[in-house]
This record gives structure tokens, sequence and C-alpha cells, in this order.
């Protein structure tokens, strides 16, 4: 009697196509939907984060491409960082380079592509599921217009919705794989997930890479135990081998990630910081009635669905003799109790088990999976209902009802979130910043190639840091998920000022509530007075770069940041921690001045005149990978004075070039290329000729 759980086998890999006309109809929906929801006023342009990080992200992307280089190096931002390394600034993601057409074309054509790829995936999926084609993208508008999909995409996080968008098509390969191994299906699934790694968000790849392996489980295991045990282990095997193959797909961006992670403010994580942003119970009622934007993370609780369609998908859910409907439940259920985070015993299970858990924050993010297993369970619903109805007036008219009780609630609830989640809804003010301008009129010309951009540092509301990358200014400042730890460090203790423990995206707001300069050694040369709310100019700035006759130590990491805040003689006598191959003076004396020839995102050439040997010191960050050639020598940056770069130089008349080589970038780019060989031997195999009739 337990063989009767079993559901008889399913066609394997089951054709389902679409007519052209159906395809053309679909995309130039998608495409109208997409313009009056992203390009009315306000504007996706508007939007928060796209204000505030994407827009000068893509703008120092491309320009760096325009003038023939690559982005390895982004100086304008949090003293510099490495910004090909950051897998969020999306560089090896072929669709950011629609950006080319110019930024709202690009922008128009990043988000409709991407919508239209998400709602034709759940045409597919539900398709595969044994929904009829209408179903299907009716079910795909619901996933699309979730609260969970446009919270995130009105507040602007461009790739995040793309990455998300393309959840159907990775769990409809994890299905077809689950009922028989298939290299081809396996290439296009490694190639679909490598390419939503790429898209600049790996807690999305993590969601929906752990949510695979939940499903799977979930529609395999039931009795009789041990032949569903073990096809659950192939199926599972089989999605390690998929994920496997698309990390090395990704590795020219993963292993340089992973030298950045090593070296960022991430490192030590508490539980604190891990449930950051977790959803509330309370929360919960937001699947039900939207939740107003009225604090910084409020779009994380947007679970919105709408009674409707809550309703019917609990319904589908509810089926578990049904191996699909039975692994959606767990995988539902399994995302709530990760969005809880430490509110549920499962916590400390989650945390020991699952690696990368304790690595994100904002848990309320797989709210994602809870919203995709809903929609599921309420298109797989539709056809058994249908079955029940007497007559095809009694269906057209059920299912337009459906239709309407399902879309009317989230298009209300998308047209809410479009306005409140704007930078002028949440702000009440528009994204203009007249700090910004005045900042401008401030600056001196354009200094030109030969010269470092101007260093500044500003509160981050009156002067978004990352627009340095646009205006070329360095901004001591960053809003970016990782900061670069001794940075982070050296410039919250020179201003006496704890740094914040859970928001570590930028530096606390308390560094600039007293003086508009308030880091010493970061050569700002313009800063903001809070009070007056103008931009003043610093009289005497602090050399960007000097050679100094003595040195300090060497003393271990922690030792320099207690001089430091006890007022240590930076320019005079460097402190160092590592044993230099030259004998330095340890008494402080007067820095020389260094003078700049060149300066580039990636290079600089300096003239340097050294009456003795020294230290060669540039208020730069310090990173793995910067390098100086002198006279043909390569030299290895070391650290001084926590954060900054330098060289040891013998006395002479020298001509240094200093420059940036991101480190394990050709390494990541040899296994991405081989990857990317296999996906094109397998994914697409060669059709085979008919057979030539006799006679």
């Amino acid at each position: 009697m337990n063989c009767l759980l079993l559901p008889p086998p399913r066609r394997v890999n089951a054709p389902v196509s679409e007519s052209r006309p159906e395809l053309a109809l679909a995309a130039l929906m998608m495409a109208l939907a997409t313009w009056l929801l992203c390009f009315t006023e306000p504007n996706i342009l508007q939007s928060i984060d796209h204000l505030f990080f994407h827009q000068p992200n893509f703008h120092f992307l491309l320009t760096a491409l325009k003038h023939g280089e690559l982005p390895l190096w982004n100086p304008y931002i949090g003293l510099g960082r490495p910004f090909l390394g950051d897998l969020q600034n999306a560089v090896f993601y072929p669709p950011v380079y629609l950006l080319l057409l110019g930024e709202a074309t690009g922008v128009f054509l990043l988000l409709w592509l991407h919508s239209f790829f998400g709602v034709w995936g759940m045409r597919r999926l539900t398709a595969r599921l044994g929904a009829d084609g209408a179903t299907g993208w009716v079910a795909g508008a619901a996933f699309l217009l979730s609260g969970v999909l446009t919270s995130h995409l009105f507040v602007g996080h461009l790739l995040y919705f793309a990455a998300m968008c393309y959840t159907p098509w990775i769990f409809l390969h994890a299905i077809r794989l689950d009922e028989g191994w298939d290299k081809s299906v396996a290439a296009r699934h490694a190639l679909l997930t490598g390419l939503q790694l790429l898209c600049g968000h790996p807690q999305v790849f993590w969601l929906t890479t752990v949510g695979q392996g939940v499903f799977l489980v979930g529609r395999n295991l039931a009795p009789p135990w041990s032949p569903s045990a073990k096809q659950t282990l192939r199926s599972l095997a089989r999605l390690a081998v998929v994920t496997l193959w698309a990390l090395a797909l990704a590795a020219v961006v993963l292993l340089p990630l992973f030298e950045l992670n090593q070296f960022g403010n991430r490192g030590a994580t508490t539980d604190a910081f891990i449930n950051y942003g977790r959803l509330e119970w309370s929360h919960l009622r937001s699947l039900l009635l939207p939740t107003a934007f009225v604090s910084r993370h409020a779009h994380e609780y947007n679970w919105f669905l709408g009674p409707g369609l809550l309703l019917a998908g609990l319904l589908g859910l509810s089926r578990w003799r049904d191996r699909d409907a039975r692994g959606l439940l767990l995988l539902a259920l399994f995302a709530l109790l990760l969005a809880l985070g430490d509110q549920t015993p499962c916590y400390q299970l989650f945390k020991t088990t699952l690696p990368g858990f304790d690595s994100f924050r904002l848990h309320a993010r797989a709210g994602l999976l809870v919203t995709f297993a809903m929609v599921l369970g309420a298109a797989c619903l539709w056809p058994r209902l249908r079955a029940q109805l007497a007559t095809a007036a009694s269906t057209r008219l059920a299912g337009a009802s459906s239709i309407a009780l399902v879309l009317g609630p989230l298009l209300w609830n998308a047209a809410q979130a479009k306005r409140e989640y704007s930078h002028a809804g949440f702000f009440s003010a528009p994204p203009e910043f007249p700090a910004q301008t005045a900042l401008l009129a401030a600056l001196p010309p354009t200094p030109g190639p030969d010269q470092p951009p101007p260093r500044v540092g500003f509160p981050w509301r009156a002067l978004p840091a990352n627009h340095g990358m646009i205006h070329r200014y360095a901004d001591c400042d960053a809003y970016t998920s990782l900061f670069l730890q001794r940075p982070w460090d050296c410039l919250h203790i020179l201003a006496r000022v704890p740094p914040p423990d859970l928001a570590r995206t930028a530096l606390s707001v308390n560094i600039y509530a007293t003086t508009p300069f308030p880091l010493p050694g970061a050569a700002q040369r313009f800063g903001y007075d809070p009070t007056n709310r103008i931009v003043l100019t610093n009289a005497n700035p602090e050399p960007r770069a000097w050679f100094a006759t003595a040195a300090t130590g060497p003393f271990g990491y922690a030792e320099i940041l207690v001089r430091l805040q006890q007022g240590h003689d930076q320019h005079g006598s460097p402190l160092v921690e590592d044993e230099l191959p030259l004998t330095l003076a340890t008494s402080p004396a007067p820095p020389r001045p260094v003078s700049f020839r060149k300066f580039s995102a990636n290079e600089l050439l300096l003239e340097v005149a050294a009456p003795s040997d020294g230290l060669l010191v540039l208020a730069e960050a310090w990173h793995p990978g910067w390098q100086a050639e002198v006279g043909g020598t390569v030299i290895e940056a070391i650290p001084a004075n926590g954060w900054m770069r330098a060289f040891p130089l013998p006395a002479g008349q020298h001509r240094v070039r200093v420059f940036y080589e991101q480190g394990f970038l050709w390494p990541g780019l040899l296994i991405s290329i081989l990857a990317l060989a296999g996906i094109g031997k397998f994914a697409w195999p060669a059709v085979q000729p008919p057979l030539a009739a006799d006679g």
C-alpha cells in the first residue's frame, strides 16, 4: 500500500513550446509593463540604490572600458578598493553592457529582458508541473509583481531583481535532472546558475541552490524509504555537480572575491550581525497587507501576495501526496525558518550545517523562495479547480475572476512600492544633492590624468560617496557591501568614533558630527560643515604621497592601531609591520614631497628624490597586488600606518611606477574558459539529420 503514495512516472523532459506569436505578444506586453512600472514617475533611475550604488558603478565600469583599461582598482571610494574583484559590480555579467546604449535605454532593456525571461521561465515551469499555458503566463506575472520582487526592484536593486528572474528556469532544470541524468540539461543548468551568480548577488545564488536541494529532498523522500532515499542522493549529487560547474564558470571573479573577503570588514560575524535584517513574526502580515517603507530595510519585509494568491498557494501546497507540491511545501517552510533567524530552534542547526549561512545578513530575503513556492502551488491548483466547473462559460468566468483577484492586488501593491521606495518617497526630498553642487563648484578645474583626484569626506546623505566615480573626486567614505578592513578600522580610530557593529556598508555618521576634517592622515581636501551645511576647503591639506627617511616599528597591527589613536606622527615616521630591507632612522623628520607624473586607477607614476634610504608612502589603501617598479626591479607594497601603501627605496633619484595586479584573476579566467567550453560542448548537442528513406 505504501507504493501508492508515489505517483506514476512522468514523461522525462516532455517538450513544452510556445508559438512565435505567443512569445512575441508576451514580450510586447512585458515591454509595456516594464515601461509603465519603471519609467513613469517616479522613474526607476531615481530609486535609492540605483542613485547611490549602480549608477556610479556602471559609470566607472563603462568609462574604464571606453579608455581601454580593465577596471581592476577603484580609487574613488573608501580610500581605494578592488573593483573587478567585487562580485556586486557584475563586471563579467554580459547584459550589463546594454548600458553602453545609454543609461535609460540600457536600464530599460536590462529590466525588460530579465522580466520577460522570468515570466517565460514560470510559463515553462508551470507547464512542466501540469498547468496550462494561460495559467503559466499569469503565474509568471504574479511572480514578478509579488512584493518580494517589486520591493527590491523599486528600491533600486536592479541586478538583484535580475538574479531572481533566473529562479524558475533553474528549478525547471533541477526537475529535469531529477528525472534522469542528461549532459545537455546539466550544462544548461550550470550556465543558468553561473549567470545568476555573475549578476552580482551571491545571496540569490545561495538561496536558489540550497532551495533546490530542499525541494529535491521533499520531492523524492516518501515511502518506500529505501529507493526514495537512493533517488534523493542521486538527485543531490547531480545538483552538486551542476553547482560546482557553475562556480567554475564564475571563477574569474570568485577567486578575486575570496581574496577581497579576506581583507574585508565582514570577517568576524556575531549572532547580532547574522540576524541583522531578519524577518520578525509580525512581518508575516505583509503577505496580506503591504509593508510601508518607514525604515531602512522595510522593503525586505514586504512579502505581499494578496489574499487570493495566498489562499490558492496554501491550498495548492497542501496536496502533500503530489511530489511537486510536497517539495514546494518543504521549500516554503524551510525558507520561512531561514528568514526568521534566531527566533526558531532551527537557527543553530542552520548555522552549523549550512555553509555560508553566517556570511549573509538580511535572511528575510528568503521570502523569494516562499513567494516562488506559493505562486507555483496556486498555478498547479487551478487545473484541478477548473475540472470541477460544469461549463466552458463558468470556466472562463472563474478564470477571469481569478486573474483579477490575483493580479489586481499585486498591481496595486507595486504602484504603492514604486512611490514609497523612490528616493523622493523615502527621504521626502528630490534626488538632488545641494552639497554635491557646492562641492563641484569648489573643485579646481579637472586636474588631468597626472594628478590624484581631490579627497573629500562628507556624510552619505549630504553627498553620495560613490558619486566620486562620476565626478572624479575621491571620498573617504563609501556605500558598498564590503569595506576594506584596514581603512575601516583606521578611519574610525583616527576620528575617535566606534565603527557600526551591524551596518558595515558606510562609515559611522558620527565621524562628521563635530568637525569637517575629522580624519588625520587621509589627505582630506574638502569637508562639510553639518551645522551650516556648507562645503569647506582645507587650507593646508596633507600630502597624498611623500618620502619618509624614518620609520617606527615593526609592530603588530593591533599595536599600530593603538599608536594611531595616541596621535603618532604618521608622516615623519610611518608605522610599519614588517622588517624593512633598509636601515632607516627612528627619529621623525619632515616628510619630503613627491611629484605625481601620472595617476590612473590601476597605475601611478611618481618622481622621488631620496636623500637617503627611506619609505615612499602613499595615502592610498594597501591591498595585496600593489607593486612598484624601480630601476627594473619590482617590489611588493607593504602596509604603513595601518592602511597606507609603502615601498622601501634606496637613496637616489627615482622614477617609480606603482601598479596593481588583481590576484587570482588569470587562474580564475582559465577555469572559467574551461567551464564555458564544457557548456558549449554539451549544452546544445548537434541535431542528427534524419536517415534517408530507402529507394
